[in-house]
Parts: C-alpha cells; structure tokens; sequence
C-alpha cells in the first residue's frame, strides 16, 4: 500500500564483499536482501533484484562513512494513479560524493575504467530500459546521518517527478518533496479535514508545513482563500505549479 519506500546499500560480511541492496534489520546497521515484500509490488521487487545484479556487475560499493564507499540508499516511488493508463515508477539512487572515483566492473579487467558517477548513470539508464521506470535521478548527501535525503542531484533521466490522486485531487509531486506514503489513507484523512472543518466558503485557510499543497488545494473551493506555508523550495515549487493548473493560483 505504500507509494514510497527506502531501501538501504550495505557491504556484505562475506569474503566477496558484495553489495547488499534491501531493508536493514531492526535497530541494525546490516541489511537483508528481500526478494519478497507485501508493501510493494512484484514490479518493484524485480526492479531491485535488477538493481542489485547491476550494482555488483558495475563494482559499485556500499557507502561505510568517513569518506569510505559511495551506495547509500535507493529510494523507489510508485504511485496508485496511473495517467493515460501508465504506470509510474521514479526511483532516486542516494549516494556520497565520490563521484570522480574510478574502477572497472567486477570480473571484467578489460573494461575502460569508469567514474562512480558513471557507473551510476549506467546504472539508471539500464533500470529506465528495463524495467519501463518513468524517472531516475541520482542524488548526493554529504550529511553522515543516516538518513534517505539526497542534498544535490547530480544526474536525472525521464521525469524527476511523479502524479498521485487523492479523491477528486491529482498532484504533480517531486521525488524529494514528502507526501503521505499511503495514498488512500491521505485521501480519506482530506476528506475528514474537510468534514470536521465546516466550512461555509468565507474562511481563510492556513495550510501549515503544506508540502506540495495537498490539503490547501483539495479545500481550495470550499473557502474564500487558501494559504499554504512550507519551507522545501522544491515543494513551494510543486505546490505553485498544482494550483496555477488547478486554477487556484
């Protein structure tokens, strides 16, 4: 049910030293490669199991802080909304900055050296190919907090954003910008605003930490003005552009 999930890079304990690519265990740095998950679809499970086989292929390596390692998370959008009857998939490959790092692909000596950036832009134009994603984007983060929030895109292919429907409401979403990650749950959560608000079409709205105007916008009709107030450039952006096409701007 869930329209975003973060999935983590991490080095294997075995003598090989592969990549590992999946959730990390509770309260644990180390991760398991799941293959299998009932908050995502099979899409998206063969889409990582690509990923995976790719990123060792490439010598791509897990991201170990203090400036070792490059692969921090892979962050997979995949909204219920399907526009012209397609589906979407954006997915986001967070890294560190040791773009210009060089090496060749496992097992293949041959191979003409590549940068990590490199590799990573082979990496995306390889998942966009096959398995029909809609966006990739490539994002650095410098900040050692573990956390799945690039700073900086360094590559983009296709879109870098994504469409979701709330009841009567569709929003363009940027792939860093938040959103509600159960789409019928914010839908219904709108719909009780809506409802316990009581509005009578002369109220001025404040939509606080508003993101890409989620609420300001689906409430836009019922009340005289509608403000909203976020701090994300990225997501005031987002929330401009839904109201100017809504015809709210």
């Amino acid at each position: 049910y869930r329209n975003k999930m973060s999935f983590a890079f991490a080095p294997s304990e075995t003598p090989d030293r592969k990549t590992l690519l999946g959730l990390r265990r509770f309260w644990e740095q180390s991760v398991v490669e799941v293959t299998d998950c009932g908050l995502q679809t099979p899409e998206v499970m063969r889409m990582l199991a690509g990923a995976r086989q790719m990123v060792n292929k490439l010598g791509l390596e897990a991201w170990q802080g203090r400036g070792a390692g490059y692969l921090r998370f892979l962050v997979v959008h995949t909204p219920m909304y399907e526009p012209l009857g397609k589906k979407q998939m954006v997915v986001e490959c967070i890294t560190g900055d040791d773009h210009r790092r060089t090496g060749v692909a496992r097992g293949d000596d041959n191979q003409k050296p590549l940068s990590n950036a490199d590799k990573v832009r082979e990496l995306g134009q390889t998942l966009m190919r096959d398995f029909g994603l809609t966006g990739f984007v490539h994002s650095e983060r410098r900040h050692p907090a573990d956390l799945a929030q690039g700073e900086r895109r360094v590559f983009l292919a296709g879109s870098g954003e994504y469409q979701e429907r709330f009841g009567h409401l569709v929003l363009a979403v940027p792939h860093n910008a938040f959103l509600q990650t159960n789409t019928d749950v914010a839908a219904l959560l709108y719909a009780g605003v809506a409802e316990e608000a009581g509005l009578s079409g002369r109220e001025v709205l404040w939509d606080l930490y508003s993101g890409v105007g989620g609420i300001a916008l689906y409430l836009a009709e019922r009340v005289k003005e509608a403000h909203g107030f976020e701090i994300q450039a990225e997501a005031v952006a987002a929330a401009r552009k839904n109201s100017e096409r809504l015809g709210h701007a």
